[in-house]
């Protein structure tokens, strides 16, 4: 919903009736019919009075309800078809299209308002006064929506923070940005939840976009084998796992690493890159690692898993000595 989305009906019927008035007013205007109207909702027990200069007529107050939602919906339908024609430029970069369609917006809507003031008999003048109660207002109770919303335009103008990105904030949500709104930013988490950020939290906290220069994005796999496989081989099947992977990028090449001896078994380290981590981020890992079980399997390498050797000793077997050694019994 737009700023003055209140102000003008939304509903299809609600615009219908809307112009439907609109017509029977203009078709009344051509007879009496309309005058008649006008001098019905212009007599005295119809009418308003502030001081002794000021009176509001029904007639008044219900010809100007109506020319300020025509105004506002003129502005919004405006605003639309600047909407659509700015999504169909495909050549300008989404967070220039969301830039150039906030400033119409608030220009269209802008005009609209000075216009709505000029048909309601309010003088600009009239509200400097208001002046000082905004600030006060910005300054207490308006403060974080301010701030979200200056936050807003200023992501828009460095492009730190675009549509599609990747990002990573402090908190740790991780996700995709959806639309950049005047209040907050829309990010999509990968398990589909819609989370709206505030625009401020950009800027005063530390944020990292995954994809602010490029889109790639190295991997890293951990794997281990028994003492008892041939470690040149099995740095072979690693890198063979790899490079048949289609999403893999060729540059930089991927690489194997042997980086430890553990208790169990011998560690190697696997690193390769994608090109977009965007798309089939889960796939690459999955098809290198479907790729490492087949290959083991077809040469007999053994995955290891923690062993322990456990003694079970009948209890006539067991002595005194046999207790103290296993801390059961306290010694002699």
């Amino acid at each position: 919903m737009t700023l003055f989305g209140k102000i003008v009906p939304h509903k299809r019927w609600a615009k219908w009736l809307l112009l439907l008035v609109l017509m029977t007013a203009l078709g009344l205007s051509g007879t009496g019919y309309l005058l008649d109207l006008q001098k019905f909702l212009s007599q005295d027990y119809l009418t308003l009075e502030f001081g002794a200069e000021t009176k509001i007529t029904a007639w008044m107050a219900l010809k100007t309800l109506l020319a300020v939602i025509v105004v506002f919906w003129c502005a919004q339908a405006l605003n639309e078809f600047i909407d659509k024609r700015l999504n169909n430029m495909v050549t300008m970069k989404p967070q220039s299209r969301v830039l150039f369609g906030k400033a119409s917006q608030i220009a269209v809507y802008g005009v609209a308002a000075i216009t709505g003031l000029n048909l309601l008999g309010i003088s600009l003048t009239s509200l400097a006064f208001l002046g000082g109660a905004v600030g006060i207002g910005l300054g207490f109770g308006l403060q974080k929506i301010a701030s979200n919303f200056i936050s807003g335009f200023i992501l828009l103008f460095e492009n730190s923070v675009g549509i599609d990105d990747v990002i990573q904030i402090e908190e740790g949500t991780v996700g995709v940005v959806k639309r950049i709104r005047a209040r907050f930013t829309l990010v999509e988490g990968y398990d589909g939840r819609e989370i709206m950020v505030p625009n401020e939290e950009f800027i005063a906290s530390r944020v990292t976009n995954l994809t602010y220069s490029s889109k790639r994005a190295r991997l890293q796999l951990n794997v281990g084998v028994s003492y008892d496989s041939d470690l040149a081989l099995v740095k072979t099947l690693l890198m063979e796992s790899i490079t048949s992977c289609e999403l893999v990028a060729t540059d930089p090449a991927p690489a194997v690493f042997l980086v430890e001896f553990a208790d169990n078994s011998v560690n190697f380290v696997l690193y390769f890159w994608v090109p977009d981590r965007t798309k089939a981020y889960l796939n690459v890992k999955d098809e290198v690692l479907m790729n490492v079980w087949n290959r083991f399997k077809a040469h007999n390498i053994e995955i290891p898993f923690p062993q322990r050797t456990v003694r079970v000793v009948t209890d006539e077997a067991l002595t005194k000595e046999d207790l103290v050694k296993a801390g059961a019994v306290g010694g002699a």
